[in-house]
C-alpha cells in the first residue's frame, strides 16, 4: 500500500538553549509518595510510589468539592440553596472530635456557598457531611457518587467510603489519582477552582485560614488542598502556573506541615527550572492538503483538530520534527474529524507525540463513480462531468529530504512523464534548518493515468516523502 508522508520542521519560537546539558535527577524526598505532572501535556516529570494506595485524609474533600461542582454545573444544586444541618453533620458529632470543622449546628441552615468554602478553605468535616446528605440523602450514597466520578475520571486505584477522609481501612487513593482529580477540577470547573486560592473564610464570626501556606509564599500557586491524620501523615496537592506552564504536585505522607510545603516547593522548582511546555499544534492546525477521490472538491485540508502540547527539557522544542503519514487513498464522503493518517512529532529520532491526522473540512461525495485498478485509476462519468478537464495546467508539489541529487532525480522523472514543462517556473523551498526541500512544478496534465504513474515513479525514487 502506498503511503504519502510529509516531513516538516516544526515552526516554533526560539527558546533558551541553556539546558542542552543533561537534566539532573529529580529531588529525592522523604514523603511516602510524590508526583509531578504537567497539567496540559500530561508529561510526568517526577514520580515515587505514585500508584501505591495510601490514606488521603482531607485530600478526600477534593472529590467532595468536585462532586458538588458537578451538581452545581448540572443545575441540580444552587449556591444559594439552604442546607438543613443534621446530627450527623453537627460539629459536635463525636466522630469529628479533634478534627477540622466549620462549626455548624442543627437548627441553623447554611448556604451551599458557605459549605463549599467550609470544605475547601476550612477543611470542615461537618461541611462535607452536610453537603453529602443534601445531595445524596446519606453519606453512603454520596460515597457511591464519589466512586462513580473517580471511575469516570480514570482514578483506577481510588476507593471512597466517606466525604471527609477520616480513617477507614478501605478509604484509599494514590498520588497519581489525586493529580488526575486536580486536573479535572482545574479544567472542568474553573470558577469553582478559584475558591482554592482564597486565603481565609469567616463563618459564624470565626475566621479560618487556608492551610495551603504556599498560597501566601509563592504567587504562582493557586490551589489545591492539604490533608492530615496520624495514619496519612501530612499531605498536600498543589498547582502552580508560571509563564503559561501549569504543574500539579502531589505529596503524601510527610512528617510535618513544613515538610509537605518544602517538598512541594522543591518539586515545582525542579519542574519549572528544567522543563518547558509549549503548544505544538493549535486547534484546527492544517498540515497538508491531499487529493480526495469521489468528492465534490478535489482537495481536503488535513491536520490536527485539537490543541496538543509537549513538555520537553528547556531549549529542545527547536529541534522537533513533524511527520504526516497519509493513507494512500482518501475517498469521500468525509466528515470533520475523520482519520486519514497519522501525525508524528519526534525529537532526535524518538517519537514524542502521535495523533491522528484528520479531515478539517467535510467533503461530500460527488455524482460520479471511481474505481481503482492496479497501475491506473479510471473515472467513469455518470450524471456529472469530472471536475478536472484534461489537458490542463496542473501544479504538483514534491517534498523530500535535502540532498545533492534530490532536484536532478525529481526533474528526470518529470521529463519522462511530462516533457516540456517550464523549468524556469519551478518554485523551490528549503526548510529553515535545511533538512527538507520542496519543489512545485506545473505540468500539462493529459489525464489521471499520467498523474498516477508520475506519482508512483516519484515515490519509487526513494528521494520523495510526499507528493501533493
Amino acid at each position: 500500500m502506498i503511503r504519502f508522508a510529509l516531513a516538516l520542521l516544526l515552526a516554533v519560537s526560539s527558546f533558551s538553549t541553556q539546558s542542552q546539558n543533561a537534566i539532573p535527577a529529580p529531588p529525592e524526598l522523604a514523603a511516602k509518595a510524590y508526583f509531578l505532572v504537567d497539567a496540559n501535556s500530561g508529561a510526568v516529570l517526577v514520580e515515587h510510589n505514585a500508584d501505591v494506595q495510601l490514606a488521603p485524609a482531607s485530600l478526600t474533600k477534593m472529590m467532595t468539592a468536585y462532586v458538588l461542582a458537578e451538581e452545581i454545573k448540572a443545575g441540580r444544586v444552587k449556591e444559594d440553596d439552604m442546607v438543613k444541618i443534621t446530627e450527623n453533620s453537627y460539629s459536635q458529632n463525636p466522630l469529628f472530635n479533634g478534627s477540622s470543622l466549620l462549626w455548624i449546628e442543627p437548627g441553623v441552615d447554611v448556604s451551599i456557598a458557605d459549605l463549599q468554602r467550609g470544605i475547601i478553605i476550612s477543611s470542615g468535616n461537618d461541611s462535607s457531611v452536610a453537603v453529602a446528605e443534601h445531595i445524596a440523602g446519606t453519606e453512603a450514597v454520596f460515597a457511591e457518587m464519589m466512586n462513580t466520578n473517580a471511575k469516570r475520571l480514570g482514578m483506577t486505584n481510588t476507593h471512597y467510603v466517606n466525604s471527609h477522609g477520616l480513617p477507614d481501612p478501605t478509604h484509599l487513593t494514590t498520588a497519581r489519582d489525586l493529580a488526575i482529580l486536580a486536573k479535572a477540577m482545574i479544567n472542568d470547573h474553573p470558577e469553582q477552582y478559584k475558591i482554592y486560592k482564597e486565603l481565609e473564610f469567616t463563618f459564624n464570626n470565626i475566621r479560618q485560614y487556608n492551610r495551603n501556606t504556599l498560597l501566601r509564599e509563592d504567587p504562582s500557586v493557586d490551589g489545591l488542598k492539604t490533608g492530615h491524620t496520624a495514619e496519612a501523615g501530612y499531605c498536600l496537592v498543589a498547582s502552580a502556573q508560571r509563564d503559561g506552564m501549569r504543574l500539579i504536585s502531589v505529596v503524601m505522607g510527610t512528617d510535618s506541615t513544613k515538610a509537605r510545603k518544602h517538598d512541594t516547593a522543591a518539586l515545582f522548582n525542579y519542574g519549572f527550572h528544567f522543563y518547558q511546555t509549549r503548544t505544538v499544534f493549535e486547534p484546527n492546525t492544517e498540515l497538508a492538503k491531499p487529493r480526495v477521490w469521489k468528492g465534490q472538491q478535489d482537495l481536503v485540508p488535513v491536520g490536527v483538530l485539537e490543541l496538543a502540547a509537549l513538555t520537553l527539557p528547556r531549549g529542545k522544542h527547536d529541534n522537533l520534527e513533524t511527520t504526516v503519514a497519509l493513507n494512500d487513498e482518501i475517498v469521500a464522503p468525509l466528515a470533520v474529524g475523520d482519520a486519514v493518517g497519522t501525525v508524528t512529532v519526534s525529537l532526535d529520532g524518538e517519537t514524542k507525540l502521535e495523533v491522528p491526522a484528520v479531515a478539517l473540512d467535510a467533503v461530500e461525495e460527488a455524482g460520479f463513480l471511481a474505481s481503482r485498478e492496479v497501475g491506473e485509476r479510471r473515472v467513469e462519468q455518470t450524471t456529472e462531468a469530472p471536475k478536472i478537464e484534461f489537458p490542463c495546467d496542473y501544479p504538483i508539489k514534491v517534498m523530500g529530504r535535502s540532498s545533492d541529487v534530490f532536484e536532478s532525480v525529481i526533474l528526470e522523472v518529470f521529463e519522462r512523464h511530462a516533457p516540456g514543462f517550464d523549468q524556469q517556473a519551478i518554485a523551490a523551498k528549503i526548510s529553515s534548518k535545511g533538512t527538507f526541500t520542496s519543489l512545485t512544478i506545473t505540468i500539462t496534465a493529459t489525464g489521471p493515468t499520467q498523474l498516477e504513474a508520475l506519482h508512483q515513479d516519484l515515490l519509487a525514487t526513494g528521494q520523495v516523502t510526499m507528493v501533493l
